[in-house]
């Protein structure tokens, strides 16, 4: 699953985008970066790849 849709999908779970903007707020950490690193977890090199070039793309 491409990164986008993954993040799509976990985000739209309950309690997930409060859970990550409350680690936002008091903690300071970075959503997407927050999320990214869990995707990355179980990506394959491929998924990595394209991921990486994305962001260099944007």
């Amino acid at each position: 699953m491409s990164l986008w849709a993954w993040t799509l999908e976990a985000y739209s779970r309950p309690g997930v985008s409060q859970a990550c903007l409350r680690l936002q707020d008091e903690h300071g950490f970075n959503t997407p970066y927050l999320l990214w690193a869990v995707w990355a977890e179980g990506a394959n090199d491929q998924s990595l790849n394209e991921a990486a070039g994305l962001a260099k793309a944007g």
